[in-house]
């Protein structure tokens, strides 16, 4: 009788992950394509105006043959269209929105210390808000999260002939009532027409001196105010047109993980419950008459119910409930949810309404940090091109340059009412110690006091003193005692 013969292992063969596929450099670094280039003159204007862009693609061009191929992992701008889908996302609104309206949600105001400026500061905040200034810088904060950035046009009236060529913000380029408007630009309608690509030490280098504007045509850099909130990369500008990487793009990478999370867990909640009847099931595995089995199983499907009574067989059936536990997916959903906040830098009570957890836990010290970003979001974006729109405002309404002109970016963190009240019993303590020991006089408190703007005695003529004998012979009351003696 012969042994049976044992049957030959065969290797457990697993196949490889696929790998990321390569993608050349060039596809990478192409630069990016927006409705100006589809406009008929943008040729013509290309061609008209080519200078050192000529040399731009062929170095890139030899530094991508160098360089090689790179993981598909490797991120480029992912368009204009993409980005603009993206902003109907309830999410990215909010992430966008958010950060706009914290960076305007205060505002300077410009004034003077000079008596007669007053009239001055006053006409220059009327033209201010008849121009809709924070409005319009509001939308750039807007355009820097959906788009990458933006540009104002200023426009002083001129012709389009005269819109290719440069000015300067002096009396000799902006007349009295020069200004007319401020116009928004989307980075989607205007592409470099002219910029330097090969002198690093260059001003203009990698940064365009004239742009195409769809239905406009060329127009100089400095009829625009440009809005960036963080420069790419020297090879990566021409891919974002010149403008910065949107906030949007950064964060979809987030928004992926947490609508995939949030998605698994809703197919989870529906699934988690599985009602198993256990019976009889050779006529369906062994390829026999199986009618009768799908028919119980259809009538429990049908007849399934909360709220009435199921019979089942006591001898050959039974019925389990196999339940799913969900302990810990609110906590995964959540996590992914508030990474995303992470991206945008908000405050999760800010960016979901969701009040911090724990004992005493108010968010204070969250939105203090997020208040400090916003502002040197603000000083970095905004600051200088609100200088420049105040030298316009300041030749275009008053005709002349004014030093005596001042403005300053209010914080965004205020105090509430009892803070305030806190300080001035404190403020007012220190005074009653000063005014005992003979250091100041009742003038001099109440020069302070007037002296305080936004303060409660704030212009008070600190020469009307009461009538109060406060010669110095004796001691102010003590805080807190009506005779100042001992209690």
């Amino acid at each position: 009788m012969k042994k049976p013969s044992k049957a030959k292992r065969r290797p457990l063969r697993v196949p490889d992950a696929p790998r990321p596929r390569r993608v050349p450099l060039d596809e990478l670094l192409a630069p990016a394509v927006t409705l100006a280039h589809a406009d008929p003159g943008y040729a013509a204007g290309a061609r008209l105006y080519a200078t050192a862009t000529d040399a731009a693609p062929a170095r890139i061009s030899r530094y991508c043959e160098m360089i090689g191929d790179l993981d598909a992992t490797a991120q480029t701008f992912i368009g204009y269209p993409a980005c603009s889908m993206l902003a109907q996302d309830g999410l990215m609104q909010a992430g966008v929105s958010t950060l706009a309206d914290e960076m305007v949600r205060t505002w300077p105001t410009y004034t003077s210390a000079e008596g007669d400026g007053a009239d001055d500061a006053a006409r220059l905040n009327d033209a201010a808000e008849a121009l809709d200034v924070r409005g319009v810088f509001r939308q750039m904060g807007e355009y820097c999260g959906y788009f990458g950035g933006g540009m104002i046009w200023m426009d002083f009236g001129l012709s389009r002939e005269r819109l290719s060529k440069p000015i300067s913000l002096s009396r000799a380029f902006i007349p009295r009532d020069g200004l007319r408007r401020l116009v928004p630009v989307e980075p989607y309608n205007c592409a470099p027409l002219q910029y330097d690509a090969v002198d690093p030490l260059s001003r203009w280098y990698f940064r365009p001196r004239l742009w195409y504007v769809t239905g406009v045509g060329p127009v100089h850099a400095s009829h625009f105010l440009r809005f960036v909130p963080a420069e790419p990369p020297i090879l990566l500008r021409p891919t974002y047109n010149f403008f910065g990487v949107p906030q949007v793009q950064i964060a979809l990478d987030y928004l992926r993980h947490f609508t995939g999370t949030r998605e698994s867990a809703a197919r989870l909640l529906k699934k988690f419950s599985l009602t198993v009847l256990k019976t009889d099931m050779d006529a369906v595995l062994y390829g026999s008459d199986d009618s009768g089995v799908r028919a119980r199983l259809q009538h429990l499907a049908d007849h399934r119910d909360n709220d009435g009574v199921y019979a089942i067989s006591m001898e050959d059936e039974d019925i389990v409930q196999v339940n799913t536990p969900l302990t810990g997916v609110t906590e995964i959903v959540r996590q992914a949810l508030e990474l995303l906040a992470c991206v945008w830098r908000i405050p999760v009570v800010k960016f979901l309404g969701i009040s911090p957890g724990g004992f005493n836990a108010t968010g204070e010290s969250d939105l203090r940090s997020f208040y400090d970003h916003v502002e040197s979001q603000r000083a970095k974006i905004f600051a200088h091109n609100f200088d420049a729109v105040s030298r316009v405002l300041c030749l275009s309404v008053l005709g002349r340059e004014a030093p005596g002109i001042s403005w300053e970016w209010p914080s965004l963190w205020t105090m509430t009412r009892r803070e305030r009240a806190e300080i001035a019993k404190i403020e007012a303590d220190t005074a009653a110690v000063y005014f005992n020991i003979g250091a100041l006089g009742p003038e001099e408190i109440r020069t302070a006091l007037a002296g305080e703007d936004g303060g409660r005695y704030a212009g008070i003529d600190p020469a009307d003193t009461p009538d109060n004998d406060f010669s110095g012979e004796g001691d102010m009351p003590a805080p807190g005692l009506p005779d100042g003696g001992a209690a």
